[in-house]
């Protein structure tokens, strides 16, 4: 239950040293800065947090711009990685002062590069409509103008559904011989055509072309090129063709020789986002011509050895003070618990950090959700797969503290899941006679470790009185937690009167409701400890009422308050379903696969069918399996246990550091 003091100090000193202490805070990261009210940054300052900004976000544009040209790194060392460039701070610095010499001239070349791709680009896909047009007249003869009328003949070109063109030639024929009508190219669906007629017959060739739906031909659309037959054009239009791909391909090769250096501007970017936040801290940070202030959270054990390093630093001239705590300051959250216990925070913070007069209950949630995993899960098989995987990613990546953190929970998920395979004999669906004799007790016939069979004789009711066993004590746990929150917070009356007194009298309650199957247990004692338990919450839970005629009244009535906790320990059969559900699904997956093999004649066949129904039907239980006992076992956390004693609602600690967004620095 390790929630970090932290402890609100202040620092004064003079404008001169600002830079030094910043630089120093963000290289320690152990300090949350306070923004100070009412402090507006100034024009030169303001200026400083654009240009930050303007820069970082040009450095991103160049980024996603040049990630598709860069050369691709192997998936398993991205994924060891995390996707981030692993390196040690000397390197990193190193790099960046290479870089940062040329980085501006870098970054103009990458955007003059892309705005000329662009426009390559942006022109070659404007050619194929000129392919289409060049296919569409390819019998016109004649080179395009803006109007192909004279004074004496009018012009029309488009197109008309195919077949409509020889009902045209028909009623053109049966009328006038004085109008020429031309094919230029027919299509699957249209034709083109070019109509000439003398201007006395327009009214005529207008109606008649409206009464077949004729579709003008936009001339405009070649506008550039009028003066130009089809066939020139269509030669223009190959000879552009080639210039503009080898263009395209000279500036993609360019392209991909700026790309070779991304890993250095990746590197510049986190550079340059350290910069940033040094800008933007000082929006909040109160600064005049005679000194700088501002107030922060930290660590309370951290604190006397910041305030020997401003000392020595600058020698009296920047003071650090712890303030005093004033009702309206709430201080933010940081957690703290021993290898272990730390991998499940994840779980804690995924329902909300501890609030003001909350404690960190990782280490009672640590054990009841290893063993709820445990047991929904409850495969071998699985668990060693989980617990190996994870395992190998955390001996070998490199990742930050929070995810290294999630590779520990899943680490001892997989621990909890193959001791409760051990238990409930789960192992991939197997039955034992389906197994190495070594991994059966020849005793009993079971597999070694195994306590009972879930699924025979009344395995499935010892499965459920296991769980409802396990769900009572996560229960009684929580209720006795509630009465020490109350005793930290101050309400010493009520920790004893109220959460202590229902401890008591549940808990009496489950000793005599198991004394007949426990010898040991004396029901009849533990049946009058329950009364004495009911009988002490009949007389303080009232005791808030003012009419002494209710207050006995009201004590009764909270006893109806026992039905709620009945209600929350049939929640806990969840964990008997999820269990057998995995042992089953896989038990199917296996009878599918040897059914697929006694249906194929071909033996070879029928093991690749079976080893391909096997291999899918088990991962998909696998992740099913997997993803609903981490659901399940933190629902039972975050409703049923949190709901006794747990508020949340902290706001996390997070210290004025540097940020990596691309790097991981090792040794760090």
């Amino acid at each position: 239950m390790a929630k970090v003091n932290l402890s609100k100090i202040r620092i004064i000193g003079l404008p001169e040293h600002y830079e030094m202490l910043v630089t120093h805070l963000q290289k320690i990261g152990m300090v949350q800065f306070i923004p100070a009210p009412n402090v507006k940054p100034s024009g030169e300052l303001e200026d400083e947090m654009i240009a930050s900004r303007y820069d970082l976000a040009r450095i991103e544009a160049a980024l996603r711009f040049l990630q598709p040209y860069e050369s691709k790194r192997s998936k398993i060392d991205a994924l060891l990685s995390g996707g981030k460039l692993v390196m040690s701070p000397n390197q990193a610095q190193d790099r960046i002062k290479a870089f940062e010499p040329g980085a501006e001239k870098f970054l103009d070349g990458v955007f003059v590069a892309e705005e000329q791709l662009i426009r390559e680009r942006n022109e070659l896909d404007k050619l194929p409509a000129i392919k289409v047009i060049c296919e569409q007249l390819q019998e016109l003869n004649v080179s395009f103008e803006e109007s192909f009328d004279t004074e004496m003949t009018r012009t029309w070109i488009g197109s008309v559904k195919r077949g409509v063109d020889k009902e045209l030639m028909k009623i053109l024929a049966s009328e006038t011989n004085m109008v020429d009508l031309k094919l230029l190219s027919r299509g699957t669906k249209e034709v083109f055509v070019r109509v000439t007629a003398l201007r006395k017959f327009e009214p005529f060739i207008v109606g008649l072309l409206e009464s077949v739906r004729f579709k003008a031909f936009d001339i405009s659309l070649v506008e550039e090129h009028y003066g130009k037959t089809v066939d020139e054009l269509s030669a223009w239009y190959q000879s552009e063709k080639d210039r503009i791909t080898q263009n395209i391909v000279a500036l993609e090769s360019k392209v991909k020789a700026f790309a070779q250096e991304t890993n250095d501007l990746r590197i510049f970017h986190d550079y340059e986002l350290w910069h940033k936040n040094k800008e933007d801290l000082k929006s909040g940070v109160y600064k005049s011509e005679v000194l700088f202030a501002f107030e922060g959270w930290m660590p309370s054990t951290e604190v006397k050895s910041l305030q020997e390093w401003t000392q020595k630093a600058f020698v009296g001239k920047v003071g650090l003070v712890e303030a005093t705590l004033e009702d309206a300051d709430v201080p933010p959250i940081l957690m703290q618990n021993k290898t272990g216990i730390r991998s499940f925070e994840p779980v804690v913070t995924m329902f909300g950090l501890p609030g003001k007069d909350d404690f960190d209950p990782t280490v009672a949630v640590m054990p009841f959700f290893f063993i709820f995993f445990g047991l929904c899960l409850s495969d071998v098989g699985y668990g060693l797969i989980l617990t190996l995987v994870s395992l190998f990613f955390l001996i070998f990546g490199r990742f930050s503290l929070g995810a290294k953190h999630s590779l520990g929970l899943l680490f001892l998920c997989g621990v909890g899941a193959t001791i409760g395979g051990v238990v409930l004999g789960g192992y991939f669906g197997l039955e034992p006679g389906q197994v190495p004799s070594f991994l059966i007790d020849q005793s009993t016939g079971m597999f070694k470790g195994q306590l009972f069979v879930p699924l025979e004789g009344a395995g499935p009711m010892t499965f459920l009185s296991l769980a409802l066993g396990l769900g009572a004590m996560h229960l009684l746990v929580g209720v006795f937690l509630e009465g020490v929150k109350k005793w930290m917070n101050g309400d010493k009356v009520g920790a004893f009167l109220d959460s202590w007194a229902w401890f008591f009298f549940l808990l009496s309650l489950c000793l005599f409701g198991i004394s007949s199957k426990i010898e040991v247990l004396d029901g009849a004692l533990w049946s009058k400890m329950a009364l004495a338990g009911a009988g002490i919450l009949v007389l303080t839970q009232g005791r808030a009422q003012k009419n002494w005629l209710m207050k006995p009244v009201v004590g009764i009535l909270a006893l109806y308050g026992a039905t709620s906790y009945l209600s929350d320990l049939l929640s806990y059969a969840r964990i008997m379903a999820l269990g057998l559900a995995t042992g089953v699904v896989g038990f199917a997956m296996n009878l599918t696969a040897g059914v697929i093999y006694d249906l194929i004649p071909i033996p070879w066949l029928g093991f690749i069918g079976a080893a391909i129904v096997a291999v899918s039907g088990h991962g998909l239980n696998f992740a099913l399996s997997t993803l609903g006992a981490f659901i399940h076992s933190g629902r039972l956390q975050f409703i049923e246990f949190f709901g006794k004693f747990y508020e949340a609602g902290g706001k996390p600690f997070l210290p004025f550091g540097k940020s990596f967004k691309y790097v991981f620095l090792k040794n760090q």
